[in-house]
């Protein structure tokens, strides 16, 4: 990464290590790992204390602002809850343009957070298991059902969307079942942790299965839609047909045949 984003990144961390409301830190990005090189930003992750979460969260524009000569954006991440937020900063240090995305959360239900090596940076309460890198990730098979299940879904709504030739509707859709079928691929995989898709494709998906992945991204015309989603459910129903034997979940067959059923696929 950039020597000044470094050095910023260094001092909002040891800010964070002094406030006792801050109660660990991770990296979720690509800062320490084989992915990061002199273009990466970064992407620290603090766990604050649910009693003192909106006062960190008010804070940060101004700790940010001591911190650079000149703040031009603070953006928060759609999304952002009563549970987590995120800011993108665009701001100019040392005579450099450069972006900061910064998370703050209360500490999450499903305690501790499996964290690298590379990706820890402080833990005062013991909110994080530091794991070793390509471990095997807590995986949960409700979740794989949950998103077999959403898949099979977002096929049947296919059928009225290529009947209208809706091309953005298409396009939502198809990225709705690239995000289930990358899904199945990290339940088989084991070992991935959930994060931002990017990161999570890179670490799952092998090179026998990207042109099947690409796919969900090449079509929008109604006929083209048509023709990818022979390839893409094929190769689907097969990914998810092994995650299940892997966790022991019962496969959903009468759900696959009556929505291929539906679209005559």
């Amino acid at each position: 990464m950039h020597q000044v984003l470094r050095r910023l990144l260094d001092d909002t961390v040891e800010l964070s290590r002094a406030d006792s409301r801050v109660l660990a830190a991770f990296h979720s990005g690509s800062v320490g790992t084989s992915e990061e090189d002199e273009h990466s930003d970064v992407d620290p992750v603090f766990i604050v204390e649910p009693a003192a979460f909106e006062a960190v969260d008010s804070e940060l524009p101004t700790i940010f602002g001591g911190l650079c000569e000149t703040i031009h954006l603070w953006w928060p991440e759609r999304g952002n809850s009563d549970q987590w937020r995120n800011y993108a900063c665009l701001f100019e240090r040392a005579g450099a343009l450069l972006q900061y995305d910064v998370t703050i959360m209360k500490p999450p239900a499903a305690l501790p957070v499996c964290v690298t090596p590379a990706q820890f940076l402080f833990d005062k309460a013991g909110l994080l298991k530091v794991v070793p890198e390509g471990a095997p990730y807590p995986y949960s098979p409700a979740r794989l059902l949950w998103s077999i299940q959403r898949y099979w879904l977002y096929v049947f709504i296919h059928a009225k969307y290529l009947r209208r030739g809706d091309q953005f509707k298409l396009a939502f859709a198809q990225g709705e079942l690239f995000q289930e079928h990358l899904e199945v691929l990290r339940a088989l995989d084991g070992r991935a942790a959930p994060g931002w898709w990017p990161l999570v494709a890179k670490a799952v998906v092998t090179p026998d299965r990207r042109q099947v992945m690409l796919r969900y991204f090449g079509a929008t015309d109604p006929g083209l839609v048509r023709s990818a989603l022979t390839e893409e459910l094929a190769a689907f129903s097969r990914d998810a047909r092994a995650a299940c034997s892997r966790w022991g979940v019962r496969y959903p067959e009468e759900l696959e045949a009556v929505v291929r059923a539906h679209l005559g696929l």
